[in-house]
């Protein structure tokens, strides 16, 4: 049995992260360029694919990766709202 995967990015691809930098900026949209991709299969099932970056020992699933800055920059928006809201204490 052969098993094919398709990946959402490829090696090399720029891809934008939601990284929060601090209180007072919150997140904000970060380029990157991916170098690894980590590929898990048990018993002929993917599992879990894995995005590593230039530079950073994080590890990113495909819904933390985007391929626009305004895709990222929506997700920081969003991201930040709920910071807010929390320090509100709603």
């Amino acid at each position: 049995m052969k098993i094919e995967i398709e990946t959402k990015f490829d090696i090399s691809d720029i891809v934008w992260t939601a990284e929060y930098t601090g209180d007072e900026i919150g997140f904000k949209p970060i380029k990157n360029r991916i170098l690894t991709i980590d590929v898990q299969i048990f018993d002929k099932v993917l599992r879990c694919i894995r995005y590593f970056l230039c530079g950073d020992d994080t590890s990113y699933d495909e819904s933390q990766l985007f391929a626009t800055k305004e895709e990222c920059q929506a997700e920081c928006y969003r991201l930040n709202k709920i910071l807010c809201r929390e320090k509100k204490g709603e």
